[in-house]
């Protein structure tokens, strides 16, 4: 459909992966009904997977 599948081709710099885990973390609204335990380091390591 031509919409960027990975954050790099959306124009998110490699350097606001940790920010951008670090904000998720405050998302606790979220978290509290994931299954599994989210760490910063679980989160950080989504988004590097994602860019």
């Amino acid at each position: 459909s031509g919409l960027p599948t990975r954050l790099r081709d959306a124009g998110v710099p490699q350097e606001m992966l940790a920010q951008l885990a670090a904000d998720a973390m405050l998302q606790q609204r979220l978290l509290v009904n994931n299954p599994r335990e989210m760490t910063a380091a679980h989160a950080l390591a989504i988004y590097q997977s994602a860019y």
